[in-house]
């Protein structure tokens, strides 16, 4: 070992410089989940599927809070087309087994509403206007016209 024989110029020789003093990072502001219409939504799709849906609390509420933006933007009334949504999801064959949650259905918002109009579009075949006359007779009958 090596014996330091000269004195060191200053005790704190070596170290780095303090930084100077700045002013503390505000905090970011936590986001509130008090969205009066974004609960009745949650719980409405709740309701819907007969369970909670899947994922944390706060994705389901940025996902349905971005589809009240959405339907705003459009000029849309949010809970109206939002209920509407759930209604036809949930309806339908193949995305009623997948809806179980908020992200799914900001995801596949479109393809959902244009299967739904499918169904209710022109005929594609004999048998399907068959049908859909048969279906016009049978609601006359239950109409009791």
């Amino acid at each position: 070992m090596k014996e330091i024989t000269a004195p060191l110029r200053s005790p704190l020789s070596g170290w780095r410089k303090p930084k100077p003093f700045a002013e503390p990072k505000a905090k970011p502001v936590k986001e509130k989940y008090d969205d009066p219409l974004v609960h009745e939504l949650i719980d409405y799709l709740r309701r819907a599927i007969g369970a909670e849906p899947d994922g944390l609390y706060g994705a389901n509420y940025a996902a349905c809070k971005e589809l009240i933006r959405r339907c705003n933007a459009k000029g849309n009334d949010p809970k109206e087309v939002l209920t509407t949504l759930v209604d036809v999801a949930i309806a339908d064959r193949f995305h009623g087994k997948n809806t179980t949650n908020f992200r799914y259905l900001l995801n596949h918002a479109v393809s959902i509403f244009r299967s739904h109009q499918a169904r209710f579009a022109k005929p594609q075949s004999k048998r399907d206007e068959a049908q859909r006359k048969a279906d016009e007779l049978f609601a006359r009958q239950q109409a009791g016209v």
